[in-house]
């Protein structure tokens, strides 16, 4: 009887890159959940001549790959071995990935991957969470010496972090007037769930040329996208909360965009004015939507976006994991 590889046995390792383009050593992430996958583009060319007027099917020629993709979420887990992920995020690093299946060993790498999407999922008493998307050059089933050398690195210098999860214990969530410390909302009390979202908008590179094109036989030395530019950076969130004796009316159904102060953090009180084991967002220049929903419960909704600060272009400034730059 065959045995199956099933997704939620999957192990998965990240392996950031520096910028000389060295590799560091792997991080073994903790994830629930991941999907990837590749595709190759099928350019067509008719066969029909005059004197092969019934050649009705048209032939294919696939020389090149289209960028892979790949989506997974991450239990945030104490511990800074995870920093080089967030930065890999918030600064558009390129990174590998390897996908190692539990039943025949297969190894699956992603080779120079980059970020697209990356949402944190907030919610009070639940593990903070963050799921992960992104693209990558290549997809490689590894094998014979590549797969054993695969093997070898991740068992033996694979980095496997502590597992003790970030529970969101402490949670505080404003928003500031600018000019004052005393005008702000608060929706800490109220609070259902949030997410704060950051996309990358990537345009890569195609790999094309003529004479590679014509040595194309197989995978192995089909042309894959060579480099990639991140053209522009959106930041920007949901916030739902429930509508209770001490919402103003003034806050309810109504919109900003004089450029709001978003306070967050969530992780676990360590004392003093944050939490310091979490996520914190400090985002000036914020401009946001409110809308009412009428279900059993009236609630809120929250739909932010940060406009970009020109005094502070370093987004590892202004999110911080553990109350450190990450």
């Amino acid at each position: 009887m065959a045995n199956y590889n099933f997704k939620k046995e999957a192990q998965v390792w990240f392996e950031a890159l520096t910028d000389a383009g060295s590799v560091l050593h792997p991080v073994k992430l903790d994830v629930s959940n991941i999907s990837f996958n590749q595709t190759f583009t099928d350019k067509t060319y008719s066969q029909k001549t005059i004197h092969n007027s019934d050649y009705f099917f048209d032939q294919s020629n696939i020389t090149t790959a289209n960028p892979a993709s790949f989506e997974f979420k991450l239990n945030v887990i104490e511990t800074s071995e995870f920093n080089n992920l967030y930065k890999a995020l918030l600064e558009a690093n390129k990174f590998n990935l390897y996908i190692r299946t539990r039943t025949n060993g297969h190894v699956y790498k992603l080779t120079t991957c980059i970020a697209t999407s990356g949402k944190f999922l907030i919610e009070k008493l639940e593990t903070l969470a963050l799921t992960f998307s992104g693209e990558a050059a290549k997809l490689s089933v590894l094998k014979g010496n590549q797969a054993a050398n695969a093997n070898t690195l991740l068992a033996n210098n694979g980095i496997t972090p502590n597992s003790t999860y970030q529970r969101v214990e402490s949670l505080v969530l404003k928003f500031i007037t600018p000019g004052t410390d005393t005008s702000f909302i608060d929706l800490t009390d109220g609070l259902i769930k949030t997410s704060v979202e950051i996309q990358n908008d990537v345009k890569w590179t195609p790999y094309t040329t003529l004479n590679d094109a014509l040595n194309v036989t197989d995978e192995t030395n089909s042309m894959y996208p060579s480099n990639f530019t991140v053209s522009k950076k959106i930041i920007s969130g949901s916030i739902s909360t429930y509508v209770n004796d001490s919402t103003s009316d003034d806050d309810v159904q109504t919109w900003n965009q004089h450029n709001a102060q978003l306070r967050l953090t969530a992780g676990s009180y360590a004392g003093g004015y944050s939490p310091v084991l979490g996520f914190q967002f400090s985002l000036d220049n914020c401009t946001f939507t409110n809308r009412v929903n009428v279900d059993e419960v009236f609630t809120q909704n929250f739909d932010w976006k940060f406009n970009g600060d020109p005094t502070q272009t370093d987004l590892t400034q202004l999110i911080k994991f553990n109350n450190t730059t990450v």
